[in-house]
C-alpha cells in the first residue's frame, strides 16, 4: 500500500506544494523520465522532457535513425517504451522503433528507427522510463 504521508522516513509517494506527485527513483510504478526527440534539427535535440532520477538527459545521433539517449542515471533495470511521433503537428513517415539497453552504459538506451522497407530513417520519437 502506498503512502502520501511525509512522516514516513522513505515515503512511496509524496505530493509537492503545487500538487505534483513524486516517487523515489528506487521505487517502481510512476514515470521516472520522459523525453521527446526532434530528429530533424541539427542532428538530434531534446524538444521537451523531464528526469526525476537525478540525472541530466542527453541525446546523441550515432547514424541515420540510430540514437543513444542517456538519462544520467541507471535505466538498465527499468521498464521503458519508445513511440514515434512528430514534435509539431504534421505528417510524419511511418516507421518502427526499437529500444534496448546500451551496451557498457547502464544509464543509456539504444534507439533504432526504420521505415516500412527496413531502412534506417531519422524520425521524431519519445521515450518513457518507468
Amino acid at each position: 500500500e502506498d503512502t502520501l504521508s511525509s512522516a514516513d522516513p522513505e515515503p512511496r509517494l509524496t505530493v509537492t506544494n503545487v500538487g505534483d506527485i513524486k516517487q523515489l527513483a528506487s521505487r517502481n510504478g510512476l514515470v521516472k523520465a520522459a523525453v521527446h526527440i526532434d530528429a530533424f534539427g541539427t542532428g538530434a535535440s531534446i524538444a521537451r522532457g523531464f528526469n526525476l532520477m537525478g540525472g541530466f538527459t542527453t541525446v546523441t545521433r550515432l547514424g541515420t535513425g540510430i540514437y543513444e539517449v542517456d538519462f544520467g542515471a541507471p535505466v538498465d533495470t527499468r521498464f521503458y517504451q519508445g513511440t514515434l511521433g512528430p514534435t509539431v503537428a504534421g505528417n510524419q513517415t511511418n516507421g518502427m522503433i526499437e529500444v534496448g539497453p546500451r551496451v557498457a552504459n547502464p544509464n543509456a538506451l539504444f534507439i533504432d528507427i526504420v521505415n516500412a522497407s527496413n531502412v534506417n530513417v531519422d524520425l521524431d520519437f519519445s521515450i518513457v522510463v518507468f
